[in-house]
């Protein structure tokens, strides 16, 4: 599998670079401070999004219902100051949260119009059966596949042509209670694994195999409560698959990329099939990083 480097784009995004099937394209960008122009349309991939944002919880967020509204109202809030954040009042958790989603929401249509050749506005998202965003109305034939993930202000998001994907990133530095979760979770050889480690190196290990589940659990398109259990990789190395749930691809099958380059990150991608290559992208504002 071929593997480029980190290329620099800026906005405005005029067009996407080339995708042919079997590619993967991996967008990283840090949406906050980015400028958002234009609207969002409301009552779309509304509510917990299927990235896996919600980090304290022991499940995918996949497994959170929510669905489209069908409503053509358009949200004016993708510009921060129509919606009282300019004003000096102090920014509340909520908004904070709720600016952050507007914002990922906004790069990932514009994205995806990218690839689609269309405006981002007209980019309708709906949530498949266990929660994964996928394309809607005249897009859903579309032979575009995407995921994405957010963690430490940081966006990913993953494109490819007709194969599913699964992409997840996490803090390198997450605090988490990982000798019960890798219990209720992971194979026993991996939990023996983890506990003749030290207690920082078998944190790192928990979070590369909670990672890399995610990342496998949202190109299946399932949820981790109800596939996570299922999934063993070889204690020493969990880029070796041993077993996944029935019905999933095979694991020989399965193109796994490890992020190991990722500011204060950690994460996967996963495909359940062959990936002749990937690609990788900083999105930035237009007067430089953000």
């Amino acid at each position: 599998m071929q593997r480029v480097g980190l290329q620099r784009v800026s906005l405005p995004l005029r067009e996407a670079p080339a995708l042919e099937a079997g590619q993967v394209h991996v967008w990283l960008a840090r949406p906050t401070g980015m400028p958002m122009p234009g609207v969002v349309p409301a009552g779309e991939f509304g509510g917990n999004s299927s990235d896996n944002s919600d980090r304290n919880s022991d499940s995918n967020s996949n497994s959170n219902s929510g669905s489209n509204s069908g409503s053509n109202a358009t949200d004016h809030s993708a510009d921060p100051s129509a919606a009282g954040w300019a004003g000096n009042r102090p920014e509340s958790r909520v908004d904070r949260v709720r600016r952050e989603r507007i914002a990922q929401k906004f790069l990932l249509r514009l994205l995806l119009g990218a690839y689609l050749d269309c405006p981002g506005r007209d980019v309708r998202l709906v949530r498949g059966r266990h929660g994964k965003p996928e394309l809607a109305g005249e897009l859903a034939g579309s032979d575009l596949q995407f995921n994405l993930s957010h963690a430490g202000g940081w966006l990913a998001i993953a494109v490819a042509r007709r194969i599913e994907v699964g992409i997840d990133i996490e803090p390198a530095d997450r605090d988490v209670r990982w000798p019960r979760l890798a219990r209720r979770w992971f194979s026993p050889a991996e939990c023996e694994a983890l506990a003749g480690m030290e207690a920082e190196p078998a944190r790192r290990e928990f979070l590369r195999r909670w990672s890399l589940r995610e990342a496998l659990v949202k190109a299946a398109g399932m949820t981790m409560a109800g596939s996570a259990g299922r999934i063993a990789a070889h204690p020493e190395n969990p880029n070796r698959l041993l077993q996944l749930p029935d019905g999933w691809a095979a694991p020989g099958q399965w193109s796994l990329i490890e992020f190991q380059n990722l500011p204060g990150l950690t994460g996967w991608l996963a495909a359940p099939g062959e990936v002749s290559s990937v690609r990788h992208f900083r999105l930035i504002g237009q007067e430089g990083p953000s």
